[in-house]
């Protein structure tokens, strides 16, 4: 009996710590500094020691990418990549001989003439040198022979500064005005990529851009996030420790707890009111953030076309069986304006699209609902880019 006492303490001590240790990392996450680090993890310098006036060293080709910096609307630096399309590029080197000097000074300017521009922002962690980033840029030059301008943001890479939702917005607002003022290319040949942390950027770039009539060819978002409060709800360290989930055991307690938050990047309400092509594009096997965000931003971008709903919510049990009838009256109604509207492709062993238009020209909306490519690897995958390139209009095959 003593050594089962003992063992029943000893459980105790140990559950008792456990909670004890849980609150104590809700406490430090509720600090401004925590939740900054934690969202944007810019500490994390990756590559170590990276030179980023040599991106021939991270796999781009001799003197195809140029470098330079930006200066943002606070006086910030941002260092920058200009990629070349591919074609373009090859057509200013002797074949098979690499180019041993820089191309003519209006190469660039060329190059943005020719071609559509993706400016491409990055998730949260390391920077614009990280290998599955550069094999990204590679990939859009070459597949879709595109510019790409890639940017870090401040506090990332070899920039200074402390990084926020409105900083990080004022980033990507300078990379879309050096690109469109000071190289003079037309806002509808720029598209806008954000993956990860960077969709949160490109929604409140897009959203900005809309309130002042300016409109991009389209923008892609790929593993998306509703809001920094939904990912959270399902976020898991090391894919099985939940951070949050369990506050739901005390009511009201989570819902209280996220909106604390200090960065909500709430691209669902971002989202709402943008007026060009969107492309949603998230891997099913995304062990980081489930496809599940990008369902339901698909589904918020569709819900003003549904029928609107008798009531905020179905509550069984304070709801008459007249107001059961309705809400599920409602529901099918729902279902086959959603058959209408929606249509869906299946590609076997590849991914699910579905696409629907929205009214007064605001353009359509894409949802690639792919079987694998994970977090960081689906912008890369040949199909995705493919289906990215249509959708976009980006003129596949184009020299």
């Amino acid at each position: 009996m003593a050594r089962l006492d003992r063992i029943l303490l000893k459980a105790n001590l140990w559950l008792l710590s456990a909670v004890s240790l849980y609150a104590f990392a809700l406490f430090l996450f509720a600090t401004p500094w925590v939740q900054r680090q934690a969202l944007f993890s810019h500490a994390a310098k990756w590559p170590l020691w990276a030179n980023f006036s040599d991106p021939v060293r991270y796999g781009l080709a001799p003197y195809k990418t140029y470098t330079f910096s930006l200066t943002t609307s606070d006086n910030h630096t941002l260092g920058a990549w200009h990629v070349l399309p591919d074609a373009y590029y090859h057509t200013h080197t002797p074949y098979p001989i690499l180019p041993r000097s820089p191309l003519p000074p209006n190469a660039q300017a060329e190059a943005f003439a020719q071609r559509p521009t993706v400016i491409y922002f990055h998730g949260n962690a390391a920077s614009r040198a990280a290998h599955y980033r550069v094999s990204l840029y590679s990939a859009l030059s070459t597949r879709l022979n595109v510019n790409v301008v890639a940017i870090d943001y401040r506090g990332f890479g070899e920039n200074a500064g402390k990084p926020s939702q409105a900083g990080l917005t004022r980033d990507a607002r300078a990379a879309f005005d050096w690109v469109t003022k000071d190289m003079g290319v037309d806002t509808v040949r720029v598209m806008l990529m954000g993956q990860s942390l960077g969709t949160g950027v490109v929604s409140q770039l897009a959203a900005e851009l809309e309130s002042e009539g300016i409109r991009p060819r389209g923008i892609v978002l790929v593993a998306a996030f509703e809001n920094i409060e939904e990912l959270l709800s399902t976020y898991t360290i090391f894919k099985f420790l939940p951070i949050v989930r369990p506050l739901r055991l005390f009511p009201g307690l989570e819902r209280w707890y996220l909106s604390h938050l200090t960065d909500k990047f709430d691209s669902s309400l971002a989202l709402r009111d943008i007026s060009c092509p969107i492309l949603l594009m998230h891997a099913r096997n995304d062990g980081d953030i489930p496809c599940t965000h990008s369902v339901h931003l698909f589904d918020s971008l569709l819900e003003p076309l549904l029928p609107e709903r008798p009531f905020t919510r179905f509550e069984e049990e304070t709801m008459s069986e007249g107001q059961k009838a309705e809400w599920e009256s409602n529901d099918e109604e729902r279902k086959e304006m959603r058959k209408t509207l929606v249509q869906e492709i299946t590609v076997e062993g590849f991914a699910t699209i579905r696409s629907f238009d929205r009214p007064e020209g605001r353009g359509p909306v894409f949802f690639l609902n792919t079987l694998y490519g994970g977090h960081n690897l689906i912008s890369s995958h040949e199909g995705a880019m493919d289906v990215m390139g249509r959708v976009m209009d980006l003129g596949i095959g184009e020299q």
